[in-house]
């Protein structure tokens, strides 16, 4: 079979767990035997800001590029993920290519693909005033390279036209898969039905748990992005209350300056990040809006590191409280502490956990088991379409 997988964050350098799935699902898929190609069409800046003033959630140009695509690789089933806009999906239906849509964030519910408010929390759905406010007043990291932090009225309400149209063209594909139940759930609420849950995998030969090192103890706080959706400043809130009661503590969080509590670390490759990953005592999730999936808490476990997190979103789908690692209600700073502590007062402890957590990694989110899902779901689309 020729599969081809296409979106955004399949380009060099983008960050997150959706490139780390997409390359699974590639090697997986060429294991079984099938041809699999890969396309990322990058778009200029100015090409992004002038998706703001298209009323229809597509790009024409992308739109025929990936029409050509098609016409030239001829795949018999398309995989996308994130791409910005459904150009992709309209590209699909003009050629009569099947398509599978992969939502891996909150792109087809929320016009900037986050669901929360900085300042004030997880957003419980759109409306125009709520939408236009948040848009004009402060754009979170969206994932668009784009040169403003913020957009003024007729940009804005143009990006909220286009995500009014995206869910029509999203209905118009073969199926969509989401990473966990909350995630369904949270579409389901907005009439998006006929999602398919198929979890994130990890490839735990990448991870060698290390011995425990009483006398070197870190602890990590891995976040792709230093923001507050990911609960940087409960994760430095942390650091300044137990660093007086764990001196030897280093408090380290990725993508962040740092500061006198938290020793701050700058991007990784992903062999550095993953070294970092394996030699810490524990990670701490402190996610503050609806997680769509977790691969940081997922890859710790692999790495046999305990977990400490907020149940947020997907985390507990992911985590097992009292076995692999240590769930905390969202935003009760206090439990988070307790939680990192408890851990850092009993080595045995540390080493359970870290155990039962690469024993539920290889177990449950293998990539064997995501390869054969998705296979499932492409037989079934490519089935019907013939």
């Amino acid at each position: 079979m020729r599969v081809l997988l296409a979106g955004a964050s399949l380009q060099d350098g983008w960050v997150g767990g959706e490139p780390e799935v997409a390359r699974l699902l590639s090697l997986g898929l060429t294991h079984a035997g099938h041809e699999v190609r890969r396309v990322a069409f990058v778009r200029a800046r100015g090409a992004l800001a002038s998706m703001a003033v298209v009323p229809l959630d597509n790009d024409p140009v992308a739109e025929r590029r990936y029409h050509r695509v098609l016409e030239d690789l001829r795949p018999e089933v398309v995989i996308s993920f994130y791409d910005y806009d459904t150009s992709l999906v309209r590209a699909c239906k003009r050629s009569g290519v099947p398509v599978v849509v992969c939502a891996h964030i909150f792109w087809p519910t929320c016009p900037i693909g986050v669901m929360y408010i900085d300042g004030q929390g997880d957003c419980d759905g759109t409306s125009v005033g709520k939408c236009l406010r948040h848009m004009m007043q402060s754009v979170p990291d969206s994932r668009l390279a784009l040169p403003f932090r913020s957009l003024p009225f007729p940009a804005a309400i143009q990006v909220y036209t286009k995500f009014l149209t995206r869910g029509r063209n999203l209905l118009s594909a073969d199926a969509i898969v989401v990473p966990s139940q909350s995630m369904q759930q949270i579409l389901e609420s907005t009439g998006i039905q006929g999602i398919r849950v198929i979890p994130n995998a990890v490839d735990s030969s990448q991870f060698s748990p290390r011995a425990f090192e009483p006398s070197r103890r870190r602890v990590l706080f891995p976040a792709g992005s230093a923001t507050e959706r990911k609960g940087l400043r409960h994760f430095v809130s942390l650091a300044r209350e137990l660093k007086p009661s764990f001196p030897d503590v280093e408090f380290v969080a990725t993508n962040y300056p740092g500061d006198d509590a938290v020793t701050g670390q700058s991007y990784l490759e992903r062999r550095d990040y993953l070294q970092l990953m394996g030699s810490s005592t524990i990670v701490v999730v402190p996610a503050l809006w609806s997680e769509p999936f977790g691969m940081v808490a997922l890859e710790a476990m692999a790495a046999g590191v305990p977990v400490v997190a907020y149940s947020s979103g997907a985390l507990p789908e992911i985590i097992s409280d009292g076995s692999t690692g240590v769930l905390a209600p969202t935003g009760d700073l206090q439990a988070l502490c307790r939680g990192v502590r408890m851990l850092l007062g009993s080595r045995a402890l540390c080493e359970s956990f870290g155990r039962a957590g690469r024993e539920r990694a290889e177990r449950s989110f293998n990539s064997e088991i995501m390869t054969q899902q998705y296979l499932e779901v492409i037989r079934s689309v490519v089935h019907t379409s013939s």
